[in-house]
């Protein structure tokens, strides 16, 4: 196969994000703690898979509480959540996204759980 093009503008830039060991450490503290977070707030109502990702499945699934309707009620509320049902056996989930603490925040409480 060909190999992927790529400019010297963008070779610069990866280069400089791959030397930038701190921002990367704490990035990935900040990501595990927070998806810790998120998992144990969230499972006081859904089902949440384990994850290692910078995301979590969830699943919201019985017959009052569908998947559209928590994706609505959370992008009424300026959250966007993926719904995962185009994925097969994925029927019941959203997809979430780790994110800033108070990003997350604002998704916990536009999902029904967490402090606010």
């Amino acid at each position: 196969r060909r190999p992927w093009n790529v400019s010297a503008p963008a070779l610069a830039t990866g280069t400089y994000c791959l030397d930038q060991s701190a921002f990367i450490a704490e990035t990935r503290e900040r990501v595990r703690t927070e998806r810790d977070r998120m998992r144990e707030a969230l499972a006081e109502r859904y089902a949440v898979h384990p994850s290692d990702a910078p995301f979590l499945l969830v699943d919201v699934g019985d017959d009052e509480r569908t998947v559209e309707r928590v994706v609505a009620d959370a992008r009424d509320r300026g959250v966007a959540i993926r719904d995962a049902t185009t994925f097969r056996g994925l029927d019941t989930h959203v997809r979430v996204a780790v994110r800033l603490p108070a990003e997350n925040d604002r998704l916990l409480a536009a999902m029904g759980v967490g402090d606010e």
